[in-house]
């Protein structure tokens, strides 16, 4: 029986939850993620510079990323590796809004499927990834429409020609986070209707799979990738497996589908009354009254399962360039009045706070952008080595329990998040075993955790777990 340890996911040399400031892109060797895995991640600190983040694991640039007189120099010494950052359709079809004003939307009517699909044959494709902002706002068209299937009837065989040509892949996903459909029974959906629906789709032809935008043949259905967002709304019930557990639920019928899968995610809850962020300076204390960060253990988690069961993780929230002058915050007050609180000398009275200044701002909380980057790096020294490989799920007990099985279908997911089971994923590629241990609803009290060899249940590994984040380890055979 032999025994492991699980790799440590932070850093020995991180200092940021003293100073405050970030430091994922200083501190971080040089990353390189296998071969078809994206990682998008903004250069979070004005003192990094896109080249120097796309060393970083950071694999794909946006333009607003930097200057518009730098956009041009570097496209052109990075021409295979831009990102379509959340293009919203105002931006793919300006006839939405031809005066540029609030108003009127669509003055001339809807694009029909012909004119729809006259925009996808001219609309750039220079962007590798491309993920759109296109099921929300004053512009919006359900994703149900000819629109779209016109718009992708053009534009996705154009990307499908130029991989021919350059095998370069692109990732096409309609919107940064997926409608499946909207039905009270949507098997897609973890949280909605019954249980055996949900399972029934691991074993089901996927011509035979219910109905959605996302098959062939529907509006949505040439797109290659779809991403599932985590902006984790804490007013729902049992809300982070909800989360969780129901995108790796979509990632798996995404890959069922024939598509690509991700996630996109947000590093604060969307919503947590009462939550303020703390800045420490010799001067004083600053309070700003703000949406709550993740719990660290899932930051790092994220990432982590967008690459173990797709291939893109898109770390939205913290694209804003923030200064490393604590001091230099942004007033906020004109639209978010009441908000801020300033107590000088660490005191317990307040007083108008007069350090405000303008960009680069101290972005609150700047540092926690570091910790989903922990978690990427993590998962390339072990599910990275194994890319390419078979994955299984894997029999476990937890202190000398009863042995909870492995499902048949790999519908392990659902007994996650239904039963409050362990995830136990292998993936076995020659004579490397990597494997990733997780429950996001686990407390912190250390167990010990035995699971089988996935093909050989003559040999088990045994190690310890603690917490509702990401263990793994790499495994010789």
């Amino acid at each position: 029986m032999p025994s492991i340890s699980f790799v440590e996911l932070v850093p020995p040399d991180w200092n940021a939850p003293q100073t405050q400031v970030s430091e994922w892109a200083d501190i971080s060797p040089n990353i390189t993620l296998p071969a078809g895995h994206a990682h998008i991640m903004t250069p979070n600190l004005s003192k990094w510079s896109v080249a120097h983040i796309l060393q970083k694991g950071v694999t794909h640039w946006a333009e607003r990323w930097m200057p518009e007189n730098e956009r041009a120099a570097f496209r052109a010494a990075n021409p295979d590796n831009e990102y379509n950052d959340v293009p919203r359709i105002r931006e793919l079809f300006p006839e939405a809004n031809p005066n540029v004003t609030d108003g009127p939307w669509w003055p001339n009517g809807i694009p029909s499927y012909q004119q729809a699909a006259d925009r996808g044959s001219s609309i750039s494709i220079r962007h590798d990834v491309w993920v759109g902002e296109t099921m929300e706002g004053e512009d919006y068209v359900p994703e149900t429409s000819s629109m779209w299937t016109g718009f992708y009837s053009t534009l996705m065989p154009r990307y499908d020609a130029r991989k021919l040509q350059t095998g370069r892949q692109h990732l096409v996903a309609h919107n940064y986070f997926a409608r499946w459909g909207n039905a009270n029974d949507n098997a897609y959906n973890i949280t909605l209707g019954a249980r055996a629906n949900k399972k029934a789709l691991y074993s089901t032809d996927p011509a035979n799979m219910p109905n959605t935008v996302y098959k062939p043949g529907n509006s949505l259905g040439l797109t290659n990738l779809i991403v599932m967002d985590l902006y984790i709304n804490l007013r729902g019930v049992d809300p982070v497996a909800s989360y969780i557990y129901g995108a790796i639920h979509q990632m798996h019928m995404a890959e069922r589908l024939g598509k690509f899968a991700g996630l996109f995610w947000f590093d604060v809850h969307e919503w947590l009354p009462g939550y303020a962020h703390n800045v420490y300076t010799p001067e004083g204390r600053f309070e700003r009254s703000d949406k709550c960060p993740l719990d660290p253990a899932i930051q790092m988690l994220i990432p982590i399962l967008a690459h173990e069961y797709g291939v893109i993780s898109i770390q939205w929230g913290f694209w804003a360039s923030s200064s490393d002058d604590k001091k230099r915050i942004g007033d906020i007050s004109e639209w978010a009045p009441g908000k801020d609180r300033w107590y000088p000398g660490n005191g317990t009275s307040t007083a108008p706070y007069p350090y405000y200044s303008g960009s680069p701002n101290y972005i609150m909380p700047s540092y926690a952008a570091d910790v989903p980057h922990f978690g990427l790096r993590a998962w390339v020294e072990t599910g990275g080595q194994t890319v390419g490989g078979t994955d299984y799920y894997c029999d476990y007990r937890i202190n000398n329990g009863t042995w909870v099985n492995k499902q048949a279908d790999g519908s392990d997911i659902l007994n996650a998040y239904y039963d409050g089971t362990w995830t136990v994923r292998a993936r076995i590629k020659d004579n490397l075993m990597s494997v990733l241990v997780f429950n996001v609803r686990n407390g912190n009290t250390p167990k010990t955790i035995e699971f089988r060899h996935p093909t050989n249940n003559g040999i088990t590994y045994t190690g310890t777990v603690c917490g509702c984040g990401a263990h793994m380890v790499l495994i010789n055979l």
